[in-house]
């Protein structure tokens, strides 16, 4: 996929490559913080929907730390917040929790939300060896049980990040209340050129081991889990993905809804690989009513 740097939003300092270096093939790239139109969409949100949580189950308030010892190393993951069922946040590419503070503030204060950074994502601490979705996975598992979050969680994951909450509902099913999955990354896109290889590896994660973990997983729990992916006619018409690597992703993404048997999938009209920036209005909704649907 050829490189595409598209025009910066307000909020936001500099433009972000979206492509990678070969045709036809989807990054799995960082993403941007809100700017401050998208970050005010949001927000207007918690007028309606809200997911506040009712008298038949406790109530968590955040844990006020932010940062865990796991492993020897430091692990940042903020929580704001309080309700029945935290929403643990995983990041794609590199980029840290942060992004997530206009999404965040969209659900308002009645959703318990916990943005995580994984090892070697700055504030958390580096690790030796290279990175697996079941490694991160051991790693929130620690950090949930260190922040005393032992309930379930729903998990909402945006491209890596998506492969990292597929192996957790993998492996901890009694702690997998649900996910929403933003355009997750698909496994067969890991491996199938050097390109796509050396992108992964950028990330430090080990390509070929991290692919067989997720394709591994085939089943979840019967949990709710929603699936918003990239717009298709974006992905072909600027060529980030040839008609063929649209319709691998697309059987890709529905591989995700189809984890539980109340998975759903549906490509978001408009949206680019950074779904949750583009359209963070429907990304709220979608959390709100999955969580609404885990109860």
């Amino acid at each position: 996929m050829r490189t595409d740097h598209r025009q910066t939003r307000t909020g936001t300092s500099a433009s972000r490559p979206l492509g990678s270096a070969r045709p036809g093939r989807l990054r799995a790239l960082g993403v941007r913080s809100l700017g401050v139109l998208g970050l005010s969409a949001v927000v207007a949100l918690t007028t309606f929907g809200s997911a506040s949580a009712s008298a038949a189950s406790p109530v968590s308030r955040a844990p006020k730390a932010t940062t865990y010892r796991v492993n020897g190393r430091s692990v940042s993951m903020t929580c704001r917040g309080s309700g029945q069922i935290p929403v643990i946040f995983l990041a794609g590419g590199s980029d840290p929790g942060s992004n997530w503070d206009g999404i965040i503030a969209g659900l308002g204060p009645h959703v318990l939300t916990c943005a995580f950074d994984r090892p070697d994502v700055y504030p958390s601490q580096s690790v030796s060896g290279l990175l697996t979705p079941k490694r991160v996975s051991g790693v929130l598992e620690q950090t949930l049980a260190k922040a005393h979050l032992t309930g379930k969680v729903l998990l909402v994951g945006h491209s890596i990040g998506g492969l990292e909450a597929r192996v957790f509902g993998a492996e901890h099913p009694n702690q997998v209340a649900g996910a929403v999955f933003l355009d997750p990354s698909e496994p067969g896109f890991m491996t199938d050129t050097p390109s796509d290889t050396a992108q992964f590896l950028s990330y430090d994660f080990d390509p070929s081991v991290s692919s067989r973990q997720v394709a591994a997983v085939t089943r979840w729990p019967d949990v709710p889990i929603t699936v918003l992916s990239h717009d298709p006619k974006w992905a072909v018409s600027t060529g980030q993905l040839t008609a063929a690597g649209q319709r691998q992703w697309t059987a890709g993404q529905e591989a995700y809804a189809h984890l539980s048997p109340q998975g759903t999938a549906r490509a978001v009209p408009g949206a680019t690989h950074l779904v949750y920036e583009d359209k963070p209005q429907v990304v709220v909704a979608a959390i709100k009513r999955t969580l609404a649907a885990a109860r």
